[in-house]
């Protein structure tokens, strides 16, 4: 295998491993089986939705890649002289990505990074690279949201082109802005755009959902790890929002 330079993006779908866990007979019930194909489904059309657009917009010479084990994603583009002009096509499919994972209701967590890799045979991609984006995920994203390796995020900033995609987080991490005006104003997004304020009350309703409460019920399934990190997903996404409504009407 020949190495290179890779962008590698690690996703992890989180809390999807309970749903599984629930099947400890064959008599399965209805609920967690619909839990089970929720989760199905989405992978599948993630998966689907990259490769329609790997075979849409890049090339052989672009190295693009998607490999699904359990419920992560691993996706990677290998790094030309020429990789700028296609970073921005290879970012945006991380955008929808987020969108289609909304709209399965399925949390995620993932890191950018770029790296030394090689490629099998096989697709498969191994390196230090990949190992820097999964370590980065696991240490460093903490709640929902993908964020950017220190070394990938000053490149960027370097190329003010990709400057919607990047935004500071509450504590100074660089993060996929999915949510920024700058980026949903755009014609392809308008969609996802739509679709911000549904995904805002799915999380707030989650937030709500794991919440530590009087009612006795309400108790059985008080998380404060799950609030926090939902509250903090929600902070984002009210964030943002804010911000597109100041630049619609002023």
């Amino acid at each position: 295998m020949d190495g290179s330079d890779y962008y590698i993006c690690f996703i992890d779908l989180m809390g999807q491993k309970n749903f599984f866990e629930r099947i400890t007979s064959r008599e399965v019930s209805p609920d967690v089986m619909k839990d089970v194909e929720r989760v199905s489904d989405g992978l599948r059309v993630m998966v689907k939705y990259v490769k329609n657009r790997y075979h849409r917009f890049f090339s052989t010479e672009d190295d693009v890649g998607i490999e699904l084990f359990s419920d992560s994603l691993l996706l990677s583009m290998r790094f030309k002289d020429d990789a700028y002009s296609k970073l921005g096509a290879w970012l945006d499919v991380l955008v929808k990505l987020v969108y289609i994972a909304c709209k399965y209701k399925l949390p995620f967590r993932g890191a950018l990074t770029k790296g030394w890799a090689a490629r099998s045979k096989s697709g498969t991609i191994y390196g230090v690279g990949v190992d820097e984006a999964v370590d980065l995920e696991q240490s460093r994203a903490d709640f929902f949201r993908i964020v950017f390796s220190n070394t990938l995020a000053r490149e960027l900033g370097e190329q003010h082109s990709f400057d919607e995609y990047l935004d500071m987080d509450q504590d100074s991490a660089m993060v996929l802005n999915y949510a920024g005006p700058r980026l949903l104003r755009r014609v392809e997004f308008s969609r996802e755009r739509s679709q911000l304020y549904g995904v805002g009350m799915w999380v707030k309703e989650r937030f709500e959902y794991f919440c530590c409460s009087s009612d006795a019920e309400q108790r059985k399934h008080a998380n404060a790890k799950l609030a926090r990190r939902y509250k903090l997903w929600y902070d984002y996404l009210t964030l943002q929002s804010m911000k597109m409504y100041i630049k619609d009407n002023v």
